[in-house]
C-alpha cells in the first residue's frame, strides 16, 4: 500500500520492538470524521471506506505508537450501534501495541460513546467532558471536547461547537503549568465555538508560548490556517480530511521531532456528497486529490 510505503521510507530512530510487532514512539496517525454506520438507517459506505483506511493504517510498518480521532467516530448521532460497528478495527490495532484515543464531534453522544469506551469517564480531567491528554513523544496534545449535545441525546443536535466555562477554566489554569511543546485539538475549529467562547479559546492558545498549533477535523478538508500572528510568532492550525465519509478522504501520518511536528497528508480519493461510478466522477475530484499529493505542514516549536 502506498501508506505503508511512505511509512517504511521514514527513519526507524525511537523504535521499538514488541512482541506484537514494531511500534515508532515519534510516529502517531490522526483520522477524523470517519461516520461509520452500525445501523441501516445510512448507507454502508462509510464504515467501508473507513475500514479500508484502517487496514492501510495496520499494513505501516513501524506501527504507529498512537492512532487519535478527531471525533464523529458515529455516522449521525451517536447510536451506540455506530460504536460497535468500528470497536473492532480499534482492538485489532490496540492487539498489536497501537494507543487509542478519541475526541467528541457533533454527530458522536457521550452516554452512548462511553457505554462503549467507559474508561475515557474516569480519565478526563475535566467533569462532564471527554478529554485527553496525549504524550506524541517530544510534545503533547491536548485533546479537548467541543460537542454541544442539547438535552435531546437522540437528536442530531447543534452543528457548530463549544468548549464550556468548565473547561476553559481547566485550560486556564493548567497552560501556564505545561513545561514543553503543546498543542490544542478538537473537533470544532477554534472560530466555531461561539462568538465569546472563541475570542477566550484564541486568547488562551496566543497567551501560551509553549502552544505549538491548534489541529481540528469537521470540515472534512486538508486545509492550513493562522490562528494569530505577530512580529515575532505565527500560530498555525490544521484541518483534517475525513476517514470515511464526503469531501478529502484520507489520513495523517504525523511525525514529532526534537524541534517540530510535522503532519503528512496521505489522501486517496476525494467525494462529494458521496462516491460516483468511474463514469461519472468529475474530473476535478481527481485534481483535487492531485494537486493536494505530498501536502504537509510543519509546527515549528
Amino acid at each position: 500500500m502506498r501508506g505503508a510505503a511512505s511509512a517504511a521510507a521514514i527513519s526507524l530512530t525511537g523504535c521499538r520492538t514488541l512482541g506484537v510487532g514494531t511500534i515508532d514512539e515519534t510516529l502517531a496517525v490522526f483520522i477524523s470524521d470517519p461516520h461509520a454506520a452500525g445501523t441501516k438507517e445510512a448507507a454502508q459506505w462509510q464504515l467501508e471506506r473507513f475500514g479500508a483506511i484502517m487496514d492501510e493504517i495496520a499494513a505501516l510498518d513501524p506501527l504507529p505508537r498512537r492512532v487519535v480521532c478527531f471525533g464523529d467516530l458515529a455516522w449521525n448521532r451517536g447510536q451506540i450501534e455506530d460504536y460497535w460497528a468500528t470497536r473492532p478495527l480499534f482492538e485489532e490495532l490496540e492487539r498489536r501495541g497501537v494507543r487509542i484515543c478519541h475526541a467528541m464531534g457533533n454527530h458522536d453522544r457521550r452516554e452512548t460513546f462511553l457505554s462503549v469506551y467507559p474508561g475515557y469517564a474516569k480519565s478526563s480531567p475535566v467533569k462532564g467532558r471527554i478529554v485527553s491528554e496525549i504524550d506524541l513523544g517530544t510534545c503533547d496534545l491536548l485533546l479537548l471536547d467541543s460537542l454541544q449535545q442539547g438535552s435531546d441525546p437522540g437528536n442530531m443536535g447543534p452543528v457548530d461547537g463549544r468548549l464550556g466555562k468548565e473547561q476553559l477554566d481547566w485550560l486556564a489554569a493548567e497552560l501556564p503549568r505545561r513545561t514543553r511543546p503543546f498543542f490544542l485539538g478538537a473537533h470544532h475549529p477554534w472560530s466555531e465555538l461561539g462568538k465569546e467562547e472563541s475570542e477566550a479559546f484564541k486568547r488562551l492558545m496566543a497567551a501560551s508560548p509553549r502552544c505549538a498549533g491548534f489541529i481540528h477535523g469537521h470540515d472534512h478538508k486538508w486545509k492550513r490556517g493562522i490562528v494569530a500572528a505577530d512580529r515575532t510568532r505565527m500560530l498555525r492550525s490544521l484541518c483534517l480530511p475525513t476517514s470515511g465519509h464526503w469531501g478529502d478522504y484520507g489520513y495523517c501520518l504525523v511525525r514529532a521531532e526534537r524541534d517540530s511536528l510535522t503532519v503528512s497528508l496521505r489522501q486517496s480519493d476525494f467525494c462529494y456528497p458521496c462516491p460516483v461510478s468511474k463514469f461519472e466522477r468529475p474530473a476535478n475530484w481527481d485534481n483535487r486529490v492531485r494537486e493536494n499529493r505530498g501536502q504537509f505542514i510543519r509546527f515549528a516549536f
